[in-house]
């Protein structure tokens, strides 16, 4: 004996009142263009910005001479302005750095990665003339 399916209940949508269906905007030309985040204009309190490797240090000495006055570490990254988080990342990577220092390693860096990349490309053009030279093309 087969059950027969039980009947699905229908569901009815019912717009709302006063909201009717719009028009999607065309995409912008660019999509550069788009902009993400808060709608503060940019030099608002909230704005990102990338800070130099010689202000993170600048900082990151005023937080250790706010601290040795005495106040608390969370009350000395609020004067700086950025969060803890960012704070601990800095304090990470740039430490016991002087300026000088730091502008240093940004530079050797930026060479290492300039390298690396003449590497990469090197090795590439010697597997392809040797797979030439096999004359396996």
């Amino acid at each position: 004996m087969e059950r027969e399916p039980e009947p699905m209940a229908k569901i009815h949508i019912v717009p709302s009142e006063g909201l009717a269906p719009q028009a999607a905007d065309p995409p912008p030309l660019k999509w550069s263009a788009l902009r993400y985040g808060s709608l503060e204009p940019e030099d608002g309190p909230m704005s990102r910005k990338r800070h130099k490797p010689e202000e993170i240090v600048a900082k990151l000495r005023q937080v250790d001479v706010l601290v040795s006055q005495g106040h608390s570490v969370a009350d000395a990254v609020r004067a700086i302005v950025v969060t803890e988080v960012t704070y601990c990342r800095w304090r990470q990577e740039y430490g016991g750095l002087k300026s000088d220092q730091v502008r240093r390693m940004k530079e050797l860096e930026f060479e290492n990665q300039r390298l690396r990349k003449a590497v990469a490309d090197l090795t590439l053009d010697k597997l392809i003339l040797a797979e030439a030279a096999r004359g396996n093309f």
